[in-house]
C-alpha cells in the first residue's frame, strides 16, 4: 500500500488541510523470479491479468488542520485504517512533528520470534503464513513518530534555479520493527528526501528500515502520479 503513508514506504509528519479529501489507487507489477517449469531464472515482470489485479484503494481526510484520518483497502481482502495527529507545527527553524498510528483493524499480528520453526529465517517463516506480498507492511496497530522539515535550496544551475528538498524520518513499533534481519539493527528509524526541481517531477529516496527505495513523482493540477 505504498500511497497511504505519504513516501514510498514511509511517513511524514505533514497534515492534510482541513477539509481536504485525497483518493489514490495503487496498482502491482510483480517481478517474477521464475521460469517455466519452476526453475530460477532473470526476474521478468510478470504483467498479466492475474498480478494486473493486485491493487490498493486509499483515501485520506484533513480535519483542523492538525489531524489526518485514512482508510485503505487491498485486492488481498485486507483492510484498515490510519490516523496522524500534529504535535508541533512547522517553522523557519523547526521541524513538524506529528505521531500516528497504521494499519488499525488489520488481521496480521506482530511477529512472535518463539514461534519460529527451525530451519526458518525469521521474514521467510513470517511471509509463508499470509497469502499476499509483504505481510509485515500490514501488522496491525503500527505506531510511528515522525518529523519533516522543508528548505528551498540556491543552485545556480540554468533552468533550475531553487531546488524544493524535504528531509522526514522518524521512529515507529511493530510494522517498522517487523521479522526482518535488517531491521533488528535500526531499531524501527526510518528516514528519506525529496527533491522537487520543478512544479511538474519530483524525486524521493528512502530508507524503511529494512530496504532503500527510490521513487520518482509526477505532478499535474490536481493529480500525482507515484
Amino acid at each position: 500500500p505504498y500511497t497511504s503513508l505519504g513516501h514510498v514506504n514511509t511517513p511524514d509528519a505533514y497534515i492534510m488541510p482541513h477539509k481536504m479529501l485525497e483518493v489514490s489507487y495503487t496498482t502491482f507489477l510483480v517481478a517474477n523470479p521464475y521460469m517455466p517449469g519452476g526453475e530460477v531464472g532473470t526476474p521478468t515482470f510478470d504483467v498479466s491479468r492475474e498480478n494486473l489485479g493486485n491493487y490498493v484503494v486509499g483515501v485520506r481526510y484533513g480535519l483542523a488542520n492538525r489531524f489526518e484520518v485514512g482508510f485503505v483497502y487491498s485486492s488481498d481482502k485486507i483492510y484498515f485504517g490510519n490516523l496522524k495527529i500534529k504535535i508541533v507545527h512547522e517553522t523557519e527553524s523547526v521541524p513538524a512533528i506529528s505521531f500516528g498510528l497504521t494499519n488499525i483493524f488489520s488481521g496480521v499480528e506482530m511477529y512472535n520470534p518463539s514461534e519460529t520453526p527451525e530451519g526458518y529465517t525469521d521474514a521467510s517463516w513470517f511471509n509463508s503464513q499470509h497469502d499476499y506480498t509483504d505481510p509485515t507492511d500490514y501488522i496491525q496497530n503500527s505506531p510511528y513518530l515522525a518529523f519533516t522539515k522543508s528548505f528551498v535550496l540556491v543552485t545556480g544551475v540554468p533552468g533550475m534555479d531553487y531546488l524544493e528538498t524535504s528531509f522526514y524520518g522518524g521512529i515507529g513499533l511493530r510494522r517498522f520493527q517487523g521479522p526482518g534481519i535488517v531491521v533488528k539493527n535500526t531499531q524501527g528509524l526510518f528516514g528519506g528526501i525529496d527533491f522537487k526541481p520543478n512544479n511538474y517531477v519530483g524525486l524521493t529516496l528512502e530508507w524503511d528500515t529494512q530496504n532503500i527505495n527510490m521513487g520518482l513523482n509526477g505532478y499535474y493540477k490536481n493529480l500525482t502520479l507515484r
